[in-house]
């Protein structure tokens, strides 16, 4: 039987990039499967708003219902193209949905397949996650980058768990067309079986695979980046994640509490209360496009040149002021402990020396570190002295030690960390989407000066 591969292609409210069409079908052609391409035109429920008329609201549904119409057009015949170039089996099945039920319809439609194609992108966020949890099938992400189809390398985030098994399960497909195979085990987020692991390994060698093992520690940092970073290091072209990093917060539900009485008290206390929400953006991409995009005409989505030049990264250190909507940021080349520290200490300098903060962030170890410590207890009058070693013994000893001190409510700065797992709850991520979906996704930059320029005056226009 050949295998089947499924692309869910979106419409609304902006339309799957034609690089997500030209690496699906790239990808089925090396895997010598057929690929079926789902397109989804999206109806859109007719909402009234205050101040809106009924013939305002009937307008504005008809142009976003005609835009999703347009938008799959342009895919459908961007992946015939593609498609007939390639010379594969396709097929093209078109869809109605209800907007707000697109991302469970995707996830009904990718039952039928061996797995399912998706970019990973801000937009297509809720979708990846529809189809990756409910559709109950394996799901390929790929980057935003152009991808040449071939897979001759697969790491595998090795931890032992049950979820693996099922991943493993799911590529055994791709993994029978590699040669070569990386076991990336993080040491000091959990306990490894490695009698286990090395009979997996043993049992991929006697299936003719070159297999090597990997041990690595985190060192504090996000298991995922780690990962991910020790994959691209041994130039692998995919990786199969297992459940590294998903351990449940126990105290989910208390810091969830504790994040939305934050925010639900920051109109009313903003007088002699800052709240703020902060996180960083890493890895923005400097991309020029070699050509310039086709403008919008009737009948005809804008067209946007899917090759591209490399200027780069910018990292963007921002905050948000959940009372009144306003943002704030620094844009550099790292996101270290002294970017963060010196971050901080502009913000807690922008208002009077009486202001109390309160600020929202992830558990990012630079959120916890020696130099945070130290800028909030000189904040705070706290003698430095009291706060003992780090690594040793007094408040500096631990991450949670740390965390602790900062956590303080006596203290006029209090930092209120998310649950782990759930940055979603912190308000700064809505705003990153923002500037994503209406600067960074369609724009073309010629340096990261020019990106950083364009950042910083996005930011000035916002406010």
């Amino acid at each position: 039987m050949k295998p089947q591969f499924h692309l869910p292609l979106i419409t609304y409210p902006e339309a799957s990039s034609f690089t997500i069409v030209q690496n699906a079908v790239e990808f089925a052609r090396h895997q010598k499967t057929d690929l079926t391409a789902s397109v989804l035109h999206d109806k859109i429920p007719l909402t009234r708003r205050p101040f809106v008329s009924k013939a305002d609201a009937e307008k504005t549904s008809s142009e976003a219902e005609q835009f999703s119409r347009d938008s799959g057009a342009a895919l459908i015949e961007i992946f015939q193209d593609y498609a007939q170039k390639a010379d594969i089996h396709a097929s093209i099945q078109s869809f109605e949905e209800w907007e707000p039920f697109v991302a469970s319809a995707l996830a009904e439609l990718s039952r039928a397949y061996e797995l399912s194609v998706m970019e990973a992108s801000e937009i297509t966020a809720p979708l990846v996650e529809s189809v990756l949890f409910e559709s109950g099938r394996p799901l390929v992400l790929f980057p935003l980058d152009k991808f040449y189809g071939r897979i001759d390398t697969i790491a595998i985030a090795w931890d032992g768990s049950a979820a693996l098994s099922r991943a493993l399960t799911g590529a055994r497909l791709l993994l029978e067309n590699t040669s070569r195979v990386v076991l990336v085990s993080v040491i000091d987020e959990k306990l490894i079986n490695e009698k286990a692991r090395d009979r997996f390994a043993t049992v991929l060698r006697n299936a003719g695979l070159n297999v090597e093992i990997i041990a690595i520690q985190a060192h504090g940092e996000p298991t995922a980046d780690v990962i991910q970073s020790a994959a691209k290091e041994n130039y692998a072209d995919l990786l199969v994640a297992g459940a590294f990093g998903t351990k449940p917060d126990p105290d989910f539900e208390t810091r969830c509490i504790d994040v939305c009485r934050v925010y639900r008290s920051a109109i009313a206390a903003q007088k002699t209360t800052k709240t703020v929400s902060v996180d960083e953006m890493t890895g923005i991409q400097a991309l020029e496009r070699i050509a310039p995009s086709l403008p919008i005409k009737p009948g005809k989505v804008e067209r946007r040149e899917f090759e591209y030049v490399r200027h780069g990264t910018q990292t963007l250190i921002a905050h948000f002021d959940v009372a009144t909507g306003k943002v704030g940021g620094t844009i550099a080349n790292t996101r270290t402990e002294a970017d963060f520290v010196s971050f901080l200490d502009r913000l807690l300098r922008s208002a009077a020396p009486a202001m109390r903060w309160r600020i929202v962030c992830d558990n990012l170890d630079t959120h916890k570190s020696e130099g945070v410590v130290r800028l909030v207890a000189r904040q705070c009058g706290i003698d430095e002295a009291t706060l003992g070693s780090k690594g040793r013994d007094g408040i500096l000893a631990t991450k949670a030690s740390r965390a602790a001190f900062l956590s303080d409510q006596s203290h006029r700065i209090t930092f209120h960390f998310t649950p782990k797992h759930a940055s979603w709850l912190n308000q700064i991520e809505i705003w990153f989407s923002i500037l994503v979906r209406k600067m960074l996704r369609r724009a073309s930059f010629t340096s990261t000066a020019d990106l950083k320029d364009r950042i910083e005056r996005f930011i000035a226009y916002f406010k």
